[in-house]
């Protein structure tokens, strides 16, 4: 009888954990702005090294090449992408501080109007506008920027309108009554005062009452004294 070779025994090869767990820290590291990816790198070529010297035992090179690719993209796009996220924050910051200095600002102007109205039509004295508005207002709150913290007012009134009636105002919607300035209380002046501390531009309110953003050199003479 011929003689019967010897059986080999088959042993199927295994999937490398390693190189799934590399992988894993490659797609990771996109969410950790490329510090997860340094892990996976280092682990994507200790995985490819296994699998190329198992002689077939362990399987899964493609998974630890990708492992390597994805950790890498993950470690050169991580800066830009904190960047990108970090000034989108900021930008979100500053928009919410800016609304709500808007906010403020509005709030006060129609305490102005308010006051205004109860005394004869005349605009409160700058050196106690503070205090004329503060009754008029629903909360003390408005009278100051979040951006500076707890302050006694982030805002001062434009010293030429101090008690002044309003219908001796010729153009109401281009005069300055109230703009963003440095804390103080009951400040008012003129733009000696004023402080850019939104985008490099300032919260004005209008002596018509309407506020808006603008930027230092859009305000100019006629701005500040009325009838001019």
């Amino acid at each position: 009888m011929p003689e019967i070779p010897p059986l080999i025994a088959f042993r199927p090869s295994r999937l490398c954990r390693l190189a799934v767990v590399a992988l894993a820290f490659g797609f990771a590291g996109y969410l950790s702005y490329g510090v997860s990816g340094i892990v996976g790198l280092v682990l994507g070529i200790r995985a490819l090294r296994l699998i190329q010297t198992s002689w077939g035992d362990l399987r899964g090179e493609g998974v630890a090449i990708s492992a390597i690719i994805a950790s890498s993209g993950a470690i050169l796009t991580g800066p830009y992408l904190f960047y990108l996220t970090r000034s989108l924050f900021v930008s979100n910051q500053e928009e919410t501080l800016l609304e709500t200095c808007i906010t403020n600002q509005r709030q006060v102007a129609r305490a102005f109007l308010m006051y205004s109205s109860d005394n004869e039509g005349t605009l409160p004295p700058g050196a106690a506008w503070c205090d004329a508005a503060g009754p008029y207002l629903m909360s003390l709150d408005s009278l100051h920027c979040i951006h500076l913290g707890a302050h006694e007012s982030s805002y001062a009134m434009n010293g030429y309108l101090s008690s002044m009636p309003l219908n001796r105002l010729e153009s109401p919607g281009e005069v300055v009554l109230l703009f963003d300035s440095i804390p103080g209380w009951n400040l008012f002046g003129n733009d000696s005062l004023a402080v850019a501390r939104h985008k490099e531009g300032l919260v004005i309110a209008r002596a018509d009452g309407h506020v808006h953003w603008t930027l230092p050199a859009d305000l100019n003479v006629r701005t500040w004294k009325p009838n001019q």
